[in-house]
């Protein structure tokens, strides 16, 4: 079971600030925005998506590196990029 973990608004307005992706979106849109975002933790080697999958959310790292990977027959996965804080994934 993920332990639950508490919202920090201000980290998280810290980290939307310097994303290139909300570059130039105007504070109080962006605040609107944050109102919407949660946090999950993911352990390492946890997938998180699924290669073809519809997406729902915007996904950004938070927190150490993440990396996303493709199914290469027979039934093996290559890296073919590593994420890092304030990257979007999917």
């Amino acid at each position: 079971m993920v332990p639950k973990r508490t919202f920090n608004f201000e980290r998280a307005q810290m980290l939307f600030e310097k994303l290139p992706l909300l570059k130039g979106i105007p504070p109080l849109t962006l605040k609107e925005c944050l109102r919407e975002a949660h946090t999950s933790l993911v352990c390492a080697g946890k997938r998180i998506f699924k290669e073809g999958e519809i997406g729902t959310d915007a996904i950004f790292v938070a927190r150490g590196l993440v990396s996303l990977s493709k199914a290469v027959p027979p039934e093996r996965r290559v890296t073919v990029e590593l994420a890092g804080i304030g990257e979007p994934l999917g």
